[in-house]
């Protein structure tokens, strides 16, 4: 796995189900989800297969705008949406998973990430 960089995007290079390769731009990753010995990599249009933990993923890719919400979820806040509810869902409509000991932690770092990209 490698980030590559064209001007401000970055696009990562993921294995699909371990045979081919193809570039996905990080901004298009919803949310990555472990599964077993294997993770979950959901864009807005596909599902990749990756051998890789979820410990790997955090260290690869970038802190701004990734956040692990769960032990077996990794969100793009560049998707999260806060509904008058009180939850968190993505622009897709799918509920996020966030374990109660990083709901703080999690409400803080989307707050902080919609005032710098408000901005």
């Amino acid at each position: 796995m490698e980030i590559i960089c064209n001007g401000e995007k970055k696009d990562l290079l993921v294995k699909v189900n371990n045979k081919e390769e193809e570039y996905i731009n990080t901004m298009s990753i919803m949310y990555i989800k472990a599964e077993g010995h294997y993770t979950q990599v959901v864009t807005q249009d596909a599902r990749f297969t990756e051998r890789k933990t979820m410990t790997e993923w955090e260290n690869e890719l970038d802190e701004e705008g990734f956040f692990r919400t769960h032990k077996s979820f990794i969100v793009n806040l560049h998707h999260v949406r806060y509904s008058p509810a009180g939850k968190y869902i993505l622009s897709n409509g799918e509920k996020i998973k966030v374990s109660k000991y990083k709901l703080n932690a999690f409400k803080k770092f989307y707050d902080d990430y919609v005032r710098r990209h408000l901005d």
